[in-house]
């Protein structure tokens, strides 16, 4: 997997969600969280412009204040997140 970038890791993982969604449905939902986690990442990267970017970013950090991604995602990608969430914790 080095080498790839976020992008195609996000590709990679939805992909794999969508083949084990009928044989295996909770590793497919974890897979989709791993691709929600890695998408709330990247905006975090683009983001940071100044000082250190955190190494880990978990779903629930969508809503911290002080990483501010509430503030840059859109309605449906909060619901989104939101949905994931819920369904693997």
């Amino acid at each position: 997997m080095a080498g790839k970038s976020i992008d195609e890791e996000i590709s990679d993982l939805l992909i794999s969600a969508k083949a084990y969604q009928s044989s295996e449905p909770v590793y497919s939902l974890l897979l989709c969280r791993k691709a929600a986690e890695a998408f709330l990442m990247k905006k975090h990267l683009q983001m940071v412009t100044d000082g250190e970017a955190k190494e880990v970013l978990t779903l629930g950090d969508a809503y911290n204040n002080r990483l501010g991604l509430k503030e840059i995602l859109s309605p449906l990608e909060i619901m989104s997140i939101q949905f994931i969430q819920n369904a693997t914790n």
